[in-house]
């Protein structure tokens, strides 16, 4: 009797992400001003 696997083994990818220093993220001044002009 032959046994065969119904699903492959799965494959675990781990991705690495790294911070920008002192969390630091710019965004376009666009957005900023739109943001403080809808939360007034």
């Amino acid at each position: 009797m032959t046994v065969t696997p119904l699903l492959a083994p799965e494959i675990t990818v781990i991705e690495t992400v790294t911070r920008h220093p002192l969390n630091f993220y710019e965004s376009p001044s666009w957005f900023t001003t739109e943001l403080l002009r809808r939360n007034r």
